[in-house]
């Protein structure tokens, strides 16, 4: 149970970065 905190954070920081990606890519 100990790394779920770890990797629901990375989880969360990858599908940021994957939204930000989008939208950078969108208002080009």
């Amino acid at each position: 149970m100990a790394s779920f905190i770890p990797n629901l954070t990375k989880s969360l920081k990858k599908g940021t970065h994957t939204i930000l990606s989008v939208l950078v890519a969108r208002s080009r």
